[in-house]
């Protein structure tokens, strides 16, 4: 799998507008507007389904951001944030913003042969963007990368669904892993959606239980000499953390930070 850290490379992510999957929208509904927003503070990553790498399908983690031309002139991007046999974190994955329905941007889908597909916007609403070309696929949103404060009053709150995670230590990189939470009265379950060399795809590697908006438990680790400092950990160290909101999540493994998004649109 190819990947490069992107942590070094990402500049501010770009704000894009609220976008869903336009079903039950009312007839003559606008385009979501994706020019607006303020770009450092309203920052939006999406998980892109559908496209596919040397014949499978594929999960990616894309964020927006925005650049400077060489003409000082500001333009809105994407850029992958997590590399696979196909692409590379850090490319481009377009470099438009579509603007109504219909509209075509083209996708980088090889990093190496720099080979892009052409797809066009088939529909927009609250949280997902649905695009048709040779493939179909959908973009989901995920809850801003801001950390929230904790809501202290939070209760009768449902965590299950699926997430965005970051900062999760696999050897020497922290990339984006989506996580399934199943969470049973007074218990947190997380397993593997899109994993890593260190826990596969549907693999669960997180119990624990919850007390109000506490979390506290076990989690899974190969040893990470790079975050931890004992480096002959492995298997199942403490975790504990707190549900910050509905849609976000701050967990502690080891004193290193995890957090975890809600992806939008389900």
């Amino acid at each position: 799998m190819r990947t490069k850290s992107f942590a070094a490379y990402l500049v501010v992510c770009l704000f894009l507008a609220a976008c869903g999957d336009g079903e039950g929208e009312e007839e003559g509904s606008s385009f979501p507007d994706l020019e607006s927003g303020n770009l450092a503070a309203e920052a939006w990553d999406w998980v892109v389904e559908g496209m596919s790498c040397d014949g499978e399908e594929v999960v990616r983690f894309v964020g927006l951001v925005e650049e400077e031309s060489d003409e000082g002139e500001v333009e809105r991007k994407a850029r992958y944030f997590r590399g696979d046999d196909c692409v590379d974190a850090g490319d481009l994955f377009w470099d438009r913003l579509p603007d109504a329905d219909g509209d075509t941007v083209s996708v980088l889908v090889d990093s190496e042969t720099q080979e892009e597909q052409v797809f066009a916007v088939a529909s927009a609403g609250d949280h997902v963007l649905r695009l048709e070309g040779d493939e179909e696929i959908r973009m989901r949103k995920v809850e801003r990368a801001t950390h929230p404060t904790a809501i202290p009053d939070l209760d009768d709150f449902d965590l299950a669904g699926e997430w965005w995670m970051e900062d999760y230590p696999c050897t020497e990189e922290l990339v984006p892993q989506l996580v399934r939470v199943v969470h049973p009265p007074g218990n947190l379950h997380v397993s593997k959606i899109v994993g890593d060399e260190c826990v596969d795809d549907g693999e669960s590697f997180l119990d624990a239980s919850l007390n109000g908006t506490s979390i506290s438990g076990t989690t899974w680790v190969v040893e990470q000499p790079d975050f931890f400092d004992e480096e002959d950990v492995e298997g199942k160290v403490e975790v504990t953390g707190t549900v910050r909101t509905e849609d976000f999540i701050r967990l502690a493994v080891m004193g290193h930070g995890v957090s975890l998004r809600r992806v939008k649109g389900e």
